[in-house]
């Protein structure tokens, strides 16, 4: 089938004829000033001239002290003697910083948190890109993962509010050079792509950055991905033993040069095993078919998901993964430079054959945000109505001017609805240089608050200061949240499918935890069910191949789930 010939494709699907009904009274409030999280994003000065200063940095939302409330950590640049104009230096000995977070302040009124990086021993100071949080070990705790432009770093969670270097132990750091260059890692992503219950580590590298290069007469300010080789991204196997092997080439990802800016990971085909999608940028993307025996296929012309609706290459940025549609099937929204791309997953009945149809412009996605550049961006159902909307994070990439985030309402049709400037008093109106994001119920209080990492220099007193965005309202409709705990599964149940039916609609996602651009969420599972009153059913179904059912399940809950293990025998 040709791409043109995909995309006249129309498809009636049944959770389509229910519309969304109309939003209720949700908004959200900037409570960052009030919050405590002082952290601020460096480049290391305040020129806005080279490609690695301009790619910003993501969050991690994890609870790493096991308190049940979820933390912040920042990832920040540095000075770099050979990129950075010595006499504009600031921010010298900036680190990335952790947040714990201390729930409401009573007084206040809003989410509070306190700086806590040096006393759990996460401070570092390489130029940071994003960040991987998950429970590599099974050991019942968060660790972190992050990448560098640069060498990337394994902390190791103790248990104690303390972590651990354990990178060289481990054997992630990365090889130094890349292509001839230093290695520039971007983003990371957790998942069991051998189903042995040990989460294994994939690093997107993105170029063979050279800093002494310029093209001083170039209308984009500075040289951008395509005056650069690329990296190869590479496959960490877990071995189960604190250790890690590359088996980059063993599994067919080797990719010499890839310029990966994010990879995600979901089971697009519904055969039980997690696939791969990258995001690269000014070139195809890639999609990596789990062949269950230990390696991938490449089928990202053959899905037509490798070029932007007109058939060009894109600046993308990383693929998040959610049932938009609701018909059972994930799809992949693609933030970019140009219009984005939002591919439906158009999968036979019989799962026999998997393509995609760019949805970009019937969707409204284009019309709304064709005017910016995207960067991190997610699926997220704001106001628990039972349909992912999605959330936005821009800013201009070649030039330090910001602009203004952006939340598209899923109305219930296949369509989109730029609702930002309602959500709000002149919240979204704000502009701002964004770059990572991510969301995640910060308050426990049933609707999804969301945190941008902002890297602009001219937000008159913000300056490098994120966006921590309290959802209020979100939770006057209907949700469930579940959090696995594996035991033949990895621990987080990381690739795990729920699928919950309440109030006769079905829902599906998967357990994840790298969400958007640079960022990473502990896998906690959010469903929006409207008006529903109970959850009939909800069946997960393991990475182990274990299937279990809970039944009359009640909403408004953090629903916990531990994995059964079979008995000897076949016994449950």
């Amino acid at each position: 089938m040709t791409r043109w010939g995909a995309l006249l494709i129309l498809l009636i699907v049944p959770g389509l004829a229910f519309a969304a009904p109309p939003p209720g009274d949700v908004s959200f409030r900037d409570i960052t000033a009030t919050s405590g999280v002082t952290f601020r994003h460096t480049f290391g000065d305040r020129d806005f001239s080279k490609i690695l200063k301009a790619t910003g940095s993501g969050v991690g939302i994890l609870d790493y002290d096991g308190d049940g409330d979820l933390d912040l950590y920042f990832v920040n640049g540095s000075y770099l003697e050979e990129i950075c104009d010595e006499a504009g230096k600031v921010n010298e000995g900036a680190t990335n910083r952790l947040f714990r977070n201390d729930g409401r302040n009573a007084e206040l009124g809003t989410i509070t948190f306190t700086d806590v990086t040096e006393e759990a021993g996460v401070g570092d100071t390489g130029y940071g890109m994003g960040c991987a949080v998950a429970d590599y070990d099974n050991d019942g705790d968060t660790d972190l993962y992050v990448t560098n432009y640069g060498r990337n770093v394994l902390y190791r969670n103790n248990g104690d509010g303390r972590f651990t270097v354990v990178t060289d132990t481990a054997g992630v750091a990365g090889p130094s050079s890349l292509n001839g260059f230093v290695k520039w890692s971007t983003n990371a992503c957790w998942f069991d792509y051998d189903k042995d219950g040990q989460l294994d580590l994939y690093v997107c590298n993105y170029l063979a950055f050279d800093p002494a290069f310029n093209n001083f007469y170039g209308p984009e300010g500075f040289p951008g991905p395509s005056n650069y080789l690329g990296q190869p991204s590479i496959l960490y196997r877990n071995k189960g033993d604190g250790t890690f092997e590359d088996v980059t080439v063993k599994a067919g990802l080797f990719r010499k040069e890839g310029r990966g800016m994010g990879a995600s990971a979901g089971d697009l085909n519904n055969d039980g095993w997690p696939d791969l999608f990258e995001a690269n940028d000014d070139m195809v993307n890639f999609l990596f078919i789990n062949q269950g025996d230990g390696t991938f296929r490449e089928a990202a012309d053959e899905t037509l998901v490798a070029r932007g609706q007109g058939g060009e290459n894109t600046a993308a940025m990383h693929g998040a993964m959610g049932d938009f549609d609701r018909d059972g099937r994930l799809d992949i929204f693609v933030p970019d430079m140009n219009y984005f791309s939002l591919f439906r997953n158009l999968a036979s009945e019989s799962w026999t054959r998997m393509v995609f149809e760019d949805t970009t412009m019937r969707s409204g996605i284009a019309a709304a945000c064709g005017q910016y550049v995207g960067w991190g961006g997610f699926f997220f159902d704001y106001d628990n109505d039972g349909w992912q909307d999605i959330f936005v994070a821009t800013g201009e990439a070649h030039r330090p001017e910001n602009e203004p985030n952006l939340v598209l309402r899923n109305l219930g049709n296949g369509k989109f609805k730029d609702v930002s400037l309602s959500l709000g008093k002149r919240l979204f109106w704000e502009r701002r240089l964004s770059r990572g994001a991510a969301c995640a119920d910060l308050d426990n209080d049933g609707d999804l608050d969301v945190v941008v990492v902002n890297i602009d220099v001219k937000a008159k007193g913000k300056e490098g200061l994120p966006s921590v965005l309290e959802n209020i309202g979100g939770n006057a409709r209907n949700w469930l949240t579940v959090k696995l705990i594996g035991a033949r599964s990895n621990r987080d149940g990381i690739g795990a499918k729920i699928i919950v039916t309440a109030g006769r609609r079905t829902y599906v996602d998967e357990a994840r935890s790298a969400v958007a651009y640079l960022s990473s969420v502990t896998p906690r599972v959010h469903f929006g069910l409207g008006d529903a009153e109970a959850v009939e059913r909800v069946e997960v179904r393991w990475p182990s191949g274990e299937v279990q059912v809970l039944e009359d399940v009640s909403v408004n809950q953090l629903l916990i789930i531990t994995e059964k293990v079979a008995r000897k025998g076949g016994g449950r």
